[in-house]
């Protein structure tokens, strides 16, 4: 098979995943309400058959998530032109906020206390040669900031002959001259990015934590939960990991999420509670690194009415944290995700760069 058959086969394989993704949602809605009704009805036992269903539909929605990503990658890279003895090594990659700390230009020493802002101020030292650096197309610019992580992965795949990331100043147009193949990295897997540059991915990334810790590691059974507001009662499905699990988990906001104790979580929320807006950061926040993007309910608030649950959002996903488990929702948010994939790689997959 040459290199333009296995982008088609892969094109059609994504667009199969994402028709088995639905396919398993829609089935997974039958048995999912059946589950929560059985929950509701006091004195009903659950149909054991049709929890442990829902749970096998549940773990196979994570886990076509997680291909699809992963064959989208593969076609991405073939498209740039990865070497064909490299395409074992293509993986899913956020290029979170650590990662590029770690394989950017900084020195070993300079590393141990960097942060983004680090690499900012850095970018801006090598573009400050450039008399009209605020009219620097804004694409350029993240790209630029990226560089040296995507030009390493780039050079991993055998796509680039160096690791070192390189550019060059054109004042005339007010761009940056840089090798079309990282362009066409940033291009591909901004949709996937968890970092200062861009949190599109952040969403798909939570969930694709939980399918790593499915896979390796533990069952995140389904939680289902009762929450009532005034008069108004509704129930949640969530994934559930307990606090004691967070060893399972990579670094990053999931771990730190079931790592950190109720009260660390509830001051955060506090915190956030007494600012105007969700725009000012809370010490989580500044910590990912990621900008504003935990929000509360502010007119219900964020202590459930039985005291023991704090309820927050992550980029629009509903998360609650108890004393032993942290709790992510596993409906409506995570096809939210789905559709948002949907949305975003499939046009990509299409896009000419001729």
């Amino acid at each position: 098979m040459n290199t333009q058959d296995l982008i088609s086969n892969l094109e059609s394989n994504i667009q199969y995943k994402f028709k088995k993704i639905e396919v398993l949602y829609r089935q997974r809605c039958k048995t999912n309400h059946k589950y929560l009704n059985d929950c509701l009805s006091f004195g009903v036992k659950n149909d054991e058959g049709n929890s442990i269903l829902n749970q096998a539909l549940s773990d196979a929605i994570l886990n076509s998530m997680a291909s699809l990503i992963d064959y989208y990658c593969i076609c991405c890279m073939l498209k740039i032109g990865v070497a064909e003895d490299k395409v074992r090594k293509i993986q899913y990659r956020s290029l979170s906020n650590s990662f590029l700390i770690d394989k950017s230009s900084l020195s070993k020493s300079e590393k141990l206390t960097a942060t983004v802002d680090t690499l900012q101020s850095d970018l801006r030292a090598k573009l400050s040669v450039f008399p009209n650096v605020e009219s620097v197309n804004v694409n350029d610019y993240w790209t630029a900031f990226l560089g040296d992580a995507i030009s390493f992965t780039l050079k991993e795949y055998g796509i680039l002959e160096r690791s070192a990331f390189e550019f060059k100043i054109n004042e005339l147009k007010g761009r940056l001259e840089i090798d079309p193949r990282v362009e066409k990295y940033f291009y591909y897997m901004q949709p996937l990015f968890c970092n200062a540059a861009s949190r599109l991915g952040l969403k798909h990334s939570i969930y694709i934590d939980i399918n790593n810790f499915l896979k390796h590691n533990a069952v995140p059974y389904l939680s289902p939960q009762i929450e009532r507001f005034g008069v108004e009662q509704r129930i949640y499905s969530y994934f559930e990991i307990k606090s004691a699990q967070s060893v399972f988990l990579k670094e990053g906001i999931l771990k730190d999420l079931v790592a950190f104790s109720f009260d660390e979580v509830k001051s955060n929320l506090k915190m956030k509670q007494s600012k105007e807006d969700n725009y000012d950061l809370c010490q989580l926040e500044e910590r990912w690194g990621l900008g504003a993007i935990l929000t509360i309910d502010r007119t219900n608030g964020f202590i459930s009415s039985n005291k023991e649950f704090l309820h927050f959002y992550i980029d629009e996903i509903l998360i609650a944290k108890s004393e032993n488990a942290l709790l992510i929702e596993a409906d409506e948010c995570l096809w939210a995700a789905v559709l948002e994939l949907h949305r975003e790689l499939l046009p990509r997959l299409k896009y000419n760069f001729d």
